[in-house]
């Protein structure tokens, strides 16, 4: 008796699951909920845990004051023990997947041999001006398997204080200094921009989209808003500055109508 009640079961359940198949053909899938992330934009996501390093001049000239000037010497800077493979390595261990590097922060000073400005890696005695800090980082990241972005310094104190011979504009300057970034290093998986005073500077953000978009055409764009316009497919916007707990400066503006963040709304 039990077996046949068993069995009856078994029949009615397998019915009731050809039922539903047959219908199935009736269903219409629904519209996407918009916006779809794209595979860059996933494996920003499955990195889960990314290493912010800030690491440049600021280092070797230490204070409360993270952000220094331009006036700093580059013959300062000098890491006679780095070894980017100990940085992986580091990162690892500590649960990261990525590791975000300051290329050039708000003082100005490129970590890599740049040909826009002397004011960087070629002007110290590290390695005899030979080193180059994302080179030797970007290589030991694909080494050990970690993801790696580049974080550009929108602000540069640095050519505040002279301008270039080279560029008749900062918008030029640091279009090439982008350029370099995104041409002579391989794969990028990440391009980091904060939103300080970017609003009062002449960049053309719709040539560093398209240069982004034409070089890298893997990378995820993490800033504060403006990017979002022209690579609105590959970009993660953060709500607000350093923390997310209120409006980042000028960054935040009203694109096409649809308000971004209200700048007289207060801080959470």
């Amino acid at each position: 008796m039990k077996k046949y009640l068993f069995l009856s079961a078994l029949v009615i359940c397998i019915a009731g699951c050809l039922n539903q198949k047959s219908g199935s053909e009736n269903i219409t899938e629904p519209e996407p909920f918009l916006p779809i992330p794209n595979e860059a934009q996933l494996n920003w996501h499955k990195a889960e845990y990314i290493m912010f390093v800030h690491f440049g001049m600021k280092t070797f000239y230490p204070s409360n004051d993270h952000m220094g000037y331009g006036k700093e010497d580059p013959i300062e800077f000098n890491p006679i023990n780095f070894d980017a493979m100990q940085w992986v390595n580091a990162a690892k261990a500590g649960g990261f997947k990525g590791i975000v590097l300051t290329t050039k922060h708000h003082d100005g000073f490129c970590n890599w041999q740049t040909e826009t400005t002397d004011h960087s890696v070629a002007s110290s005695l590290w390695r005899n001006g030979k080193g180059d800090i994302i080179k030797d980082l970007i290589e030991a990241c694909r080494q050990g398997d970690v993801y790696f972005g580049i974080y550009v310094s929108i602000l540069d104190k640095h050519y505040e204080l002279g301008g270039s011979d080279l560029y008749d504009n900062y918008g030029d300057y640091y279009y090439a200094q982008l350029k370099e970034l995104s041409t002579q290093y391989g794969p990028v998986d990440e391009y980091w921009f904060d939103g300080y005073k970017a609003d009062e500077l002449k960049i053309d953000y719709s040539m560093i989209a398209d240069l982004i978009r034409e070089t890298q055409p893997n990378a995820v764009v993490y800033e504060s808003g403006t990017m979002a316009e022209f690579l609105p497919d590959r970009s993660l916007a953060w709500p607000g500055r350093h923390g997310g707990l209120s409006p980042d400066q000028n960054y935040r503006q009203e694109i096409e109508g649809v308000l971004r963040w209200d700048p007289s709304e207060p801080s959470i």
